[in-house]
């Protein structure tokens, strides 16, 4: 649904200004008074306003100590100033009444300072806040006074997001942001985007990461201030080259790799000014530096306002709304579903910056991209519930070893341990850099999980890769081409075929192969006949159209190597510093394995020299690290999967005594399926949980006034 943009132009006047509303023609113009506060600063305000009583307001509100009347009051002074002479004529306009919605674009010039730091998000028209209003959707945007030259627009393949943080998740004042990300990890396993995290970073760091991961949209959490000549965020801190970055070192950072569609800043008072140097809200800045769309925040966010913005504003976004919509519907789950929206302001405070000429319809995501992309993932067993938690810094190896929209450098990567490796997540963690390759454009190969008989010899390894392509096609509708391995020579063998009868052909005659005598393979003829048949299929799979492409490479993912007794070293005799295939076309081969159970000895024997060689990788599968451990229990907790319910941690909760509580689970990803909600239903009975239903809550609420 696209809202109609109603835009509220506010110019000055003397002291005071000039509100030009555009719901007719000529626009409706009404000047609003300027009010002094002691101290200097001065602001729109109705006539008649008390200084002092505004002025005691403003200091609540900056404290977080406001109380229902304040939020009311505020709300409304900043209606009656601004908006309610023209709010009857754009409530009657014909385009809002058949939308049900309109957008607010409220727009001024870069210098006047005193209007950046009005919240107003929070105007109230006296029944309820216009961010609720039973009828409309409101939104409230901020246009920045230019134009940029390359404008959002949908993209036919799944976003690339950036997720950094410029200090630990687990810092307390980070949370909102973490639990960000653990949403953005749940929405994403329905292909909407293809995530890389980056934590701890610096300046220098993060505009690393920009230059090699090319973002379309940069979520970034970190300390945040409005002070000096600019805003600033805090990046890296405690580290070399860590410290304040003030909006052009941030512009410069993000804008390595070219300019991203949409930044979002989970940074305090990043969308605010300090009143006592009149700085410009750091993501207006980054709007005059050339990023069409910025969300920030106006102020110091709370958690749980922050989950409900995010949860409902990625979904709709997930589901096609344009982003101007989505972020309305954010504000109004965040408004109507948190206990203590009548008493604080946090649902007001993400503001939604653009570049003026950025269309009210402007869509970032295309829900049928994204649908069936998380319907292949399903059907390739890559996509599972709940959110993948945990083993951060190990992807960011392979999103590095996978760069976007080119050939992989690494052909081996194993990912095990001197001992058993049951509960440590090691088929979940493959199935999540299977399902991430795929959003990336490439062909995972899943061989496994096996709960009965692995395979034992090279012949069944092959007949399990030709069964796998055929239900690759099968899901991507990608025509099968010929196969040296099983014979197939296209139309020698059949005229014209139909898709239908390619696929049947190749389940076929993969079973006739794996009824030969295993004896017979060659394993170099083998390997040969492997890399064509399977760069055959990612040739037809690049003119299936994005995200596939020329840079589509087909990878192995190998589950408990060590079990597939037999033919473990057979098989690594094939594998090269470009896996299975050559330099120019790499077959990567990613493969779990315990180092001393079954025939783990030969794995061993095998990375142990290679491990530092380019061209390999291995990485030590354990539990998950305490923090890490205690904020992915929680990112699981906080979507319902299955028949669990949903649970967060209210506001009072003490998140140490929460987290050491978590590490009764010893880090292992395996308790997601079961101990992790035996504990939760305890730690709700202790106050340190609550059980929740945000969509209920806004399905009630829409249900209500609909």
């Amino acid at each position: 649904m696209i809202l109609p943009r109603i835009v509220i132009d506010v110019r000055p006047d003397g002291p005071d200004w000039i509100v030009s509303v555009g719901c007719a023609t000529p626009p409706l113009e009404h000047r609003m008074p300027a009010l002094e506060l002691p101290g200097g600063r001065r602001l729109p305000a109705p006539a008649g306003a008390d200084p002092a009583k505004v002025a005691s307001m403003l200091e609540r509100i900056d404290d977080n100590t406001t109380d229902a009347a304040d939020v009311r009051e505020y709300g409304c002074l900043l209606y009656e100033a601004l908006l309610a002479p023209a709010w009857p004529a754009i409530q009657m306009r014909p385009d809002v009444v058949e939308a049900r919605g309109v957008e607010l674009a409220l727009q001024w010039p870069a210098s006047e300072t005193a209007l950046h730091s009005m919240l107003w998000e929070a105007m109230y028209d006296g029944n309820h806040p216009l961010a609720g209003h039973p009828r409309l959707l409101v939104a409230v945007t901020r246009l920045v006074p230019t134009d940029v030259a390359e404008r959002p627009y949908e993209l036919q393949r799944p976003a690339r997001m950036l997720l950094a943080c410029g200090a630990p998740l687990t810092d307390a004042i980070i949370r909102p942001g973490a639990m960000f990300v653990g949403l953005v990890r749940a929405l994403e396993t329905t292909g909407m985007c293809s995530p890389r995290v980056d934590l701890h970073v610096t300046a220098q760091h993060l505009a690393d990461a920009c230059r090699e991961f090319r973002p379309d949209l940069v979520h970034l959490i970190a300390h945040g201030a409005a002070g000096g000549e600019s805003g600033v965020v805090s990046l890296g801190s405690g580290r070399p080259g860590g410290g304040d970055v003030d909006g052009a070192q941030l512009l410069a950072a993000l804008t390595d790799g070219g300019r991203p569609a949409a930044v979002i800043l989970s940074a305090c008072r990043s969308g605010s000014i300090n009143p006592r140097t009149g700085a410009l809200p750091l993501a207006a800045q980054l709007v005059g530096g050339g990023i069409p769309v910025v969300v920030a925040m106006t102020g110091d966010i709370a958690e749980t306002a922050c989950r409900l913005y995010t949860n409902k504003m990625l979904e709709a976004l997930r589901e096609g709304e344009p982003l101007v919509a989505a972020a309305a519907r954010g504000r109004r789950a965040a408004l109507i579903g948190e206990m203590s929206s009548l008493h604080r302001l946090d649902w007001a405070m993400p503001a939604l910056f653009l570049a003026r000429n950025v269309e009210p319809g402007a869509r970032l995501i295309d829900p049928e991209q994204a649908h069936r992309l998380g319907d292949i993932a399903r059907e390739l067993e890559l996509l599972m519930q709940p959110v993948f938690i945990g083993r951060n810094a190990f992807l960011s190896q392979i999103d590095a070893a996978f760069p976007p929209e080119r050939r992989p450098g690494t052909g081996l990567v194993i990912v095990g341990r001197d001992g058993p490796i049951a509960s440590l997540g090691g088929t979940r963690l493959l199935r999540e850099i299977g399902h991430r390759l795929l959003r990336r454009g490439h062909l995972p190969i899943l061989l496994g999980p096996f709960s009965q008989m692995a395979p034992t010899t090279l012949l069944q390894v092959i007949c399990q890769i030709t069964t796998k392509m055929a239900q690759f096609a099968e899901q991507t509708e990608v025509r099968l081409p010929a196969s040296r391995l099983l014979g197939l020579r296209g139309t020698t063998d059949w005229p014209m075929p139909a898709a239908e009868d390619e696929i049947e052909a190749y389940y076929t005659a993969s079973y006739e192969l794996s009824q030969r005598d295993p004896s017979a393979v060659v394993p170099d003829r083998t390997r040969s006949r492997l890399r064509s048949d399977l760069y055959a299929l990612a040739l037809a799979a690049a003119d299936a159209g994005p995200p596939f492409g020329a840079h589509t490479t087909p990878v192995l993912l190998l589950d408990e190597l060590h079990r597939w007794e037999g033919v473990v070293r057979q098989l690594l005799g094939l594998v090269r510093p470009s896996g299975l295939g050559t330099a120019r076309l790499p077959i990567p081969v990613i493969a779990t394995a315990s180092l001393s159970a079954g025939d783990g000895e030969a794995v061993r024997q095998f990375i142990s020299p290679r491990k530092n060689q380019p061209g390999y990788l291995y990485e030590e599968l354990r539990a998950l690290g305490s923090a890490e451990a205690a904020l992915g229990f929680q990112w699981v907790l906080m979507r319902p999967w299955g028949e669990h319910p949903a649970y967060v941690a209210p506001t009072s909760t003490d998140h140490a005594m929460l987290a050491k509580t978590l590490l009764r689970l010893s880090g292992q990803p395996k308790a997601v399926n079961g101990d992790l909600y035996l504990l939760a239903g305890a730690l709700s009975d202790l106050g340190l949980l609550e059980q929740v239903d945000d969509d209920k809550v806004y399905a009630d609420f829409a249900e209500r006034y609909a």
